[in-house]
C-alpha cells in the first residue's frame, strides 16, 4: 500500500535555513543537515526484504505525477520508481532492518558508476564480482561499515541480480515502466544519487528519533514533504501516539 499526500507548501522562511534547490549540487548546509540524519539502534530481523514484491506502481502515476519536493519511504528499490514518477527532489528512506540502509549504500555506488540500467545490472554478474567488490570498497562513504556492506552484497548478489533483471523487463501497456525499464525513470533516479539527494537510515516509524529527525531536516532545508510511503508496514503495529506524531 502507498500513502501520498496532497502537495504541501514549503516551510516558511522563518523555519527554513536554506532555499531548496530542485536540481544540481545541494548547498553545504543542506548536505551537512542530511548527512547528520540519525539512525536508531535496532536488532537485525530474521527476514530481509532486499527486493520488493510490489509490481503495480503504474496505478499511482496520476497521484504521484509531478509532485516534486521530498519523498519519505520505507523499503528497497520500489521507492526509486515512485520517486521518479513524482519527480522528487529529495529521497529519504527509513527501515527497521539495518540492512536496508546498507542496500541503498550499495545502490548509491553502483548507480553513480552506471550510465545505463544494463551497466548497473552487469555489476551483479558473477564474472564481475571481484571488480564490483573493489568498486564498493573504494567508493563507499566514510563512516559506513565497508566490510558488512560488501559481505551483504556477496550474500544476496545472485538473487538480487535475478530480481533486478525482472525489474529491467517490466512493462505496462506495452511500454517500459519502472526505474530500470524506463530510461527516463533511470535518469531521474541516477540524478538523485549523483547529486547526493538520497539518504537512508535505520529507524522504526513508531520510534522517536529517525522520522522526527527527517522532519526537522526538511524544515531546515526547506523541502516540502510531498509523498509518504510506508508499504504495508502499518499492518505490523498499532497507530500509537508516537506514530501519529511522526506522520
Amino acid at each position: 500500500q502507498t500513502a501520498s499526500r496532497e502537495p504541501t507548501k514549503a516551510a516558511p522562511p522563518s523555519e527554513a535555513t536554506t532555499t531548496p534547490s530542485s536540481s544540481g549540487t545541494l548547498s553545504k548546509s543542506a548536505r551537512e543537515t542530511l548527512l547528520a540524519l540519525p539512525n536508531e539502534k535496532l536488532a537485525t530481523p530474521s527476514d530481509h526484504y532486499f527486493h520488493s514484491n510490489e509490481w503495480r506502481h503504474d496505478l499511482l502515476v496520476k497521484s504521484l505525477s509531478g509532485l516534486g519536493g521530498a519523498y519519505i519511504g520505507v523499503g528497497a528499490d520500489q521507492n526509486y520508481t515512485m520517486a521518479a514518477l513524482a519527480d522528487s527532489e529529495l529521497l529519504l528512506l527509513v527501515d527497521f532492518d539495518p540492512r536496508i540502509p546498507r542496500l541503498h549504500e550499495i545502490y548509491d555506488v553502483l548507480i553513480r558508476s552506471s550510465v545505463t540500467p544494463d551497466e548497473l545490472l552487469s555489476h551483479f554478474e558473477e564474472a564481475q564480482l571481484p571488480a564490483t567488490t573493489k568498486l564498493l570498497r573504494s567508493e563507499l562513504r566514510e563512516g559506513t561499515d565497508h566490510d558488512a556492506i560488501v559481505a551483504q552484497f556477496e550474500t544476496f548478489r545472485e538473487r538480487w541480480g535475478d530480481y533486478l533483471g525482472r525489474v529491467r523487463r517490466l512493462e505496462r501497456n506495452g511500454e517500459p515502466f519502472g526505474w530500470l525499464s524506463n530510461t527516463e525513470h533511470y535518469a531521474k533516479v541516477k540524478r538523485l544519487f549523483d547529486e547526493g539527494r538520497v539518504h537512508a537510515r535505520a529507524g522504526d516509524v513508531t520510534g522517536e528519533t529517525t522520522l522526527r529527525g527527517m522532519g526537522s531536516a526538511l524544515k531546515q532545508t526547506g523541502f516540502p514533504c510531498q509523498v509518504i510511503y510506508f508499504s504495508n508496514a502499518e499492518q505490523f503495529f498499532p497507530f500509537t501516539d508516537d506514530f501519529v506524531q511522526n506522520v
